[in-house]
């Protein structure tokens, strides 16, 4: 958006659409003129659908085959909450469309002792916290 200019056709994929999804990213997005957000989730009332240009229904957040029906059109897909399948990630992970965090950041936030460590090893400020045996 170079020079403020609207941004023209558009797509952000968002894979799950609850909660989370409403409040954090569909309203940013939807007000950027041109942007068109499509969403995928397991089910088909979820608070974030109504916001979607277009809404695909999955069997959960590891349905590969409708992330991929999602992110055909997209120039970039996101995820809600790090429950979304690492496998899932990956597959559109290929090359053909952005996914932001991709799977390195995925992998370090569904394991909460991988995280801790990596965010100490790059100086966050942490509680104190040990391993439990």
């Amino acid at each position: 958006m170079a020079g403020g200019g609207a941004v023209s056709d558009v797509r952000v994929g968002v894979v799950g659409a609850g909660a989370i999804a409403q409040v954090a990213h569909l309203p940013v997005l939807r007000k950027l003129k041109g942007v068109q957000v499509v969403g995928i989730c397991d089910s088909d009332g979820p608070k974030a659908r109504a916001l979607a240009a277009r809404f695909e229904t999955g069997r959960a957040y590891d349905d590969i085959e409708a992330a991929r029906r999602l992110a055909a059109d997209c120039a970039v897909v996101t995820y809600e909450l790090e429950h979304v399948s690492l496998e899932l990630v990956r597959a559109l992970d290929d090359g053909r469309v952005a996914i932001r965090p991709g799977p390195y950041a995925l992998r370090l936030t569904q394991d909460r002792l991988a995280e801790r460590g990596f965010l100490e090893a790059n100086g966050a400020a942490l509680a104190p916290w040990r391993r439990r045996p």
